[in-house]
């Protein structure tokens, strides 16, 4: 069985935005700045808000509108109460213009 799932073709994923797709039996994020791809559960894991409908981008932050928690997009870290825990992350690869996800077990803390 291959874990890696495509979720999108890369010229679709504009650049400093939060991009929603599905795969994998779930719901991500993409963030991309330049070549640099992260993926991220597309909830907020302070009150499993969809981040993809309540979040924003400030600078190199992701900002959850439903209680202005907020997480690092280098590494979907915690950064502000009242998250507590980071973000579920997705591993990213690009292959022949595709993005495929796999997911990792673990969010930073």
């Amino acid at each position: 069985m291959n874990p890696w799932f495509k979720v999108a073709d890369l010229a679709a994923i504009p650049e400093r935005t939060i991009f929603p797709v599905s795969g994998g039996g779930g719901d991500w994020i993409i963030l991309r700045e330049g070549a640099e791809l992260r993926a991220y559960r597309d909830l907020c894991s302070h009150q499993d808000v969809k981040l993809s409908e309540f979040g924003h981008l400030k600078g190199d932050t992701l900002v959850c509108f439903a209680h202005g928690a907020c997480f690092s997009c280098n590494d979907g870290a915690p950064l502000t109460w009242p998250a507590t825990r980071g973000l579920e992350k997705a591993a990213v690869k690009v292959a022949h213009g595709e993005v495929f996800l796999s997911e990792v077990s673990s969010a930073p803390a």
